[in-house]
């Protein structure tokens, strides 16, 4: 691994993330401080894009395809698929991982869909990701 760049809007993410490195001994990271809604010209393109629990955003065509733009070879993604979401005040909840995978597939993509099940924290319940990917391919 030549190098990882992580992305976040979060300045304590970002501080965990340079912990971890550094209890790893990695000294090839770099943390950038950015939002989806930022401009993402100064991040560098990679050879693999994670997103993980990150993806709930209000433009998913927009974030799928800045993640496509900065990926070289493949992206990977975590979203979730069940026992996560409740209605907001508005009564609206967050759209189906299948949303993901529509918007990819209107692109031209053929995404991959797997799943993931975490147990929470607390030892209560437990909740399944979706685990979507797609190689890199020149978008129409």
């Amino acid at each position: 691994m030549d190098h990882v760049v992580g992305l976040d809007f979060s300045p304590a993410m970002l501080a965990l993330f340079k912990e971890n490195a550094k209890s790893l001994k990695a000294d090839n990271t770099t943390a950038l401080l950015r939002a989806w809604e930022d401009s993402w010209e100064a991040v560098p393109v990679c050879d693999v894009v994670i997103a993980s629990r990150s993806t709930l955003v209000s433009d998913m065509e927009a974030a799928l395809i800045k993640l496509h733009q900065h990926a070289r070879q493949r992206v990977y993604l975590s979203y979730p698929a069940q026992g996560f979401f409740q209605p907001s005040a508005s009564g609206r909840a967050a759209p189906d991982y299948l949303y993901i995978v529509n918007i990819l597939r209107s692109q031209g993509l053929f995404p991959r869909l797997d799943y993931i099940d975490t147990t929470h924290r607390s030892g209560q319940g437990t909740t399944r990701w979706a685990f979507i990917s797609w190689e890199v391919e020149e978008l129409p």
